[in-house]
């Protein structure tokens, strides 16, 4: 490896990253940030490659993206199990619920009632009130 594409330490590898030393460590624990010590032990001087860290940094990123899309696509499909009853309820109460509200077509007077009806000659309503008008 070129000397160039090494980071010597901790501080290095940080400030590589744009980030804190102690967030560089944390990354090293949890998601397995690509760093090497000379000794085994935790408290040995480190070093990482840059390549080595800018393909680990774009495996993570296309992982995040990946998931976001992934977790986008599921809300969508969970929100299918809302919406679609929704319709489903809405074309019910539009259709089968609600009454029909025919236009009056014709009327007839029986009696002292006035009664509206349909095209069809079906009853829509009737006013008792008729002789209320006083009608000769």
């Amino acid at each position: 490896m070129k000397k160039e594409n090494l980071l010597a330490s901790w501080k290095e590898i940080a400030s590589y990253l744009d980030r804190d030393i102690s967030t560089c460590r944390r990354w090293e624990k949890t998601h397995g940030l690509p760093v090497y010590r000379i000794d085994e032990k935790s408290k040995s001087s480190v070093f990482a490659y840059k390549d080595e860290i800018d393909k680990w940094l774009e495996d993570k990123l296309n992982k995040v993206a990946h998931q976001r899309n992934y977790l986008s696509k599921i809300k969508w499909q969970k929100s299918l199990y809302y919406i679609l009853p929704a319709i489903a309820i809405l074309f019910i109460l539009l259709f089968i619920v609600l009454p029909y509200d025919p236009q009056p077509a014709d009327f007839k007077i029986q009696n002292s009632k006035l009664i509206i009806l349909n095209e069809n000659g079906k009853e829509l309503w009737q006013d008792l009130r008729l002789s209320s008008f006083n009608l000769k």
